[in-house]
């Protein structure tokens, strides 16, 4: 099900404190009271949060024990963020994020990843996804024709007489209600990839030029209308789309384990969270 969406902003300010953690390892630290409020209201059901004691079994104000319990990846927060690092290799969990996630191309960046400097899980991701929507871009958007349907005082193809007569009988008579087929890239597969681009653009990375490439991509799909995407819908892929399934696995990817946490008086904060014990079980 998709829903049109009218805005989108991009924030590229972030001067928030980095945090890191290990999954299933509680590791104290100090966090002000509108993180911590933030931190419970959205994410008390995956992380495990609670007061850090003295010595003398006193409450250490301003100091809390966070364990992250199964989950691996990122919560964003207004002032602060948090890794959350896996206990298994990093190649280990890419390798099994390509098996659940029918990623094959994948694979061959996790070589990259282990050569590399990079050290954070969801930019690593969201740099493979972009780089995977240029080549797309490159290949050529795919178009099918769609009917169109519209109320025009240019008519082409043929009248809808009942919707004519409903719009057109009273209100306006220089206006032909009428559909016509017309060959477009704004097709639904088109419409997944722009919306998980406008997702990711919300955020600010550590590479501000991931930001800006992610953002010429975006209007790159201009011609693309800009819908939520509410549940994944049902491609059937042929030897004319197949192309699309891998970036549609990525999109879907991104989609099962983002998170956006819609904070009074602040932006909205984009979270990536993969549950390790679910990636098990369906691997």
């Amino acid at each position: 099900m998709t829903q049109n969406l009218q805005t989108f902003d991009i924030y590229t300010k972030d001067n928030r404190i980095e945090y890191s953690l290990e999954e299933y390892t509680p590791k104290k630290l100090k966090i002000s009271k509108k993180n911590i409020k933030t931190l419970i209201s959205n994410f008390s059901d995956k992380i495990k949060i609670k007061p850090a004691m003295s010595e003398e079994y006193i409450w250490d104000e301003g100091w809390y024990l966070i364990n992250p319990r199964q989950y691996v990846g990122r919560i964003s927060l207004p002032d602060i963020v948090l890794h959350l690092n896996p206990k298994v290799h990093i190649s280990n969990l890419f390798y099994m994020i390509s098996y659940v996630y029918d990623l094959d191309l994948f694979r061959e960046e996790i070589v990259y990843y282990e050569e590399s400097s990079e050290s954070d899980i969801f930019e690593f991701l969201v740099r493979f996804f972009n780089k995977t929507v240029t080549e797309l871009i490159k290949r050529g958007k795919l178009k099918y024709y769609r009917e169109i349907e519209e109320n025009t005082r240019r008519p082409r193809g043929k009248i809808l007489i009942y919707e004519h007569v409903k719009e057109n009988i009273i209100r306006s008579k220089s206006y032909i209600f009428c559909s016509h087929d017309e060959y477009t890239a704004d097709i639904i597969e088109n419409q997944i990839i722009k919306y998980v681009l406008y997702i990711l653009s919300t955020y600010s990375y550590k590479d501000k030029s991931l930001h800006d490439d992610i953002v010429e991509n975006y209007y790159r799909l201009e011609d693309i209308s800009l819908n939520i995407i509410t549940n994944f819908p049902i491609i059937r892929y042929t030897e004319r789309n197949r192309y699309y399934e891998p970036i549609h696995n990525l999109c879907r990817m991104f989609l099962d384990n983002i998170y956006i946490s819609e904070i009074s008086g602040y932006s909205e904060f984009l979270s990536f969270l993969i549950d390790m014990n679910k990636l098990f079980e369906t691997f």
